[in-house]
């Protein structure tokens, strides 16, 4: 086999373990199309960590497997958010936050629980937060109290969300 074949078998080969892993952890269905853009990242982490051959890349992704595929993770998944994202859930939980109140009134903690899944750097939850800390208090509504879990597959999002701090140009559209 040529050396430029086999380099390409063994690009196939990574593109292959990344699609899986990223597949496994978070059910993302990949096509041949992206393994162009999969090959792209790989090359690029390769060029980070000082690595030309794709067997050199390969050896150290076996001996860091958990880096490594948290980094596929982040890289191959979606991490568009943004605060008071599909403004339509907003106005639906408006109208029927009386019967929301009412549910949790029904409940001995009085607690409205929210879970948020894939909330990517977490302004859902947060956006979640400001909208039933406002409303609750235009209400008049002290008895009940709320929470909000939001969870993400990707670690460094979910270190963003918990810092809670975010850029001007995140926060600027805030209603």
């Amino acid at each position: 086999m040529s050396t430029l074949k086999k380099e390409q078998s063994n690009f196939t080969e990574l593109i292959n373990y990344a699609i899986g892993i990223v597949s496994k952890a978070s059910g993302n269905v990949f096509t041949e199309q992206h393994h162009f853009l999969i090959e792209t990242k790989i090359r690029k982490r390769m060029m980070d960590l000082d690595f030309i051959e794709a067997d050199d890349y390969f050896a150290y992704l076996k001996a860091n497997e958990q880096t490594e595929n948290d980094y596929f993770v982040s890289e191959l998944t979606t991490h568009y958010t943004f605060f008071f994202r599909e403004f339509r859930h907003f106005e639906y939980l408006q109208v029927n936050l009386p019967k929301i109140i009412q549910a949790a009134r029904e409940r001995a903690d009085n607690t409205i629980r929210i879970l948020c899944l894939a909330c990517s750097r977490g302004q859902e939850p947060y956006s979640l937060a400001m909208f039933f800390d406002f409303h609750l208090k235009q209400m008049g509504v002290t008895d009940v109290k709320f929470e909000i879990l939001g969870t993400d597959i990707d670690k460094a999002s979910v270190k963003v969300a918990n810092n809670g701090v975010y850029k001007y140009e995140d926060i600027k559209a805030i209603p």
